[in-house]
């Protein structure tokens, strides 16, 4: 008895229906087939597309906060990728060190960018629990961006005049070059000191290795001339690299403008963060 007893007790369990949770974000939405859009990021030719993931709380305007975020740290990414791969394709024949350069620009013009991003749908897996937020931007953006932020830097740029005095190695080609460079950003630059609000002091040595590379060295002082507040001081170095020999002129220049494109970096960085 006792032994039919136990089978029966095994077969009711063996065939009691099992109890399945449900997903506690299924109803966030209407039902639908996986979008196409999902665990994929794109570029066509006037937009870039990603996405963003989340696991389900239950807690609807949490989740899609959550997802939101993550898509648009993944469009922070696809956005660097596509402003290196434009910009370098335009200076290939610059400095490696050079094109790292942009990566970072991207950097800064990201917050604006994002501000044209648009979230177009929204999905969730049940089976898995698991929320999904499509972002796209359209590629215009990164140009609005840039004349956005160019007028921000005019903006406080104006506000300063600037004095560059440079010392060292080769210090009138360094000068000339860093000098050109800056006054892109829009700076106002003076030749008289006394007539400046910020002086931009610069001290130049090189190191010519070969004859294939060579390697600028800039100390940068930035002082407020009136309250003598130093701003700034930092080293930057620039490389001048070759495939081919060249001559040590040409090593130069590409080690200046290097170095420059790091000040010019930092510059932008500082009026950014209302340093001066």
């Amino acid at each position: 008895m006792k032994n039919i007893t136990q089978i029966v007790l095994i077969f009711l369990l063996g065939n009691y229906p099992q109890v399945v949770q449900a997903c506690s974000c299924g109803n966030y939405f209407s039902s639908k087939p996986k979008p196409n859009w999902v665990d994929t990021q794109f570029a066509t030719a006037n937009d870039l597309s990603t996405y963003g993931i989340t696991q389900c709380t239950g807690i609807k305007t949490l989740d899609l906060k959550r997802a939101a975020i993550s898509a648009k740290e993944a469009m922070s990414q696809l956005i660097s990728v596509e402003v290196s791969t434009v910009t370098q394709t335009k200076t290939h024949t610059r400095s490696t060190a050079s094109s790292n350069q942009f990566t970072q620009s991207s950097k800064l013009e990201t917050h604006a960018l994002l501000e044209e991003a648009t979230f177009i749908d929204n999905w969730v897996d049940k089976t898995n629990c698991v929320v999904y937020r499509q972002l796209t931007l359209p590629k215009q953006s990164i140009l609005k961006a840039k004349s956005k932020l160019k007028a921000e830097y005019s903006a406080r740029f104006d506000q300063q005049t600037f004095y560059l005095n440079t010392t060292g190695e080769h210090a009138t080609i360094a000068h000339n070059m860093i000098l050109a460079q800056l006054s892109k950003l829009g700076l106002n630059f003076t030749s008289e000191p006394q007539q400046a609000t910020v002086a931009i002091n610069i001290k130049v040595n090189t190191e010519h290795s070969s004859s294939k590379k060579l390697l600028a060295v800039m100390s940068v002082d930035i002082t407020k001339i009136k309250s003598s507040k130093q701003v700034l001081f930092q080293v930057y170095d620039g490389k001048g690299i070759s495939f081919q020999s060249e001559s040590t002129n040409t090593l130069k220049k590409r080690a200046f403008l290097d170095a420059a494109d790091r000040l010019s970096m930092a510059l932008k960085q500082s009026y950014l963060d209302k340093k001066i």
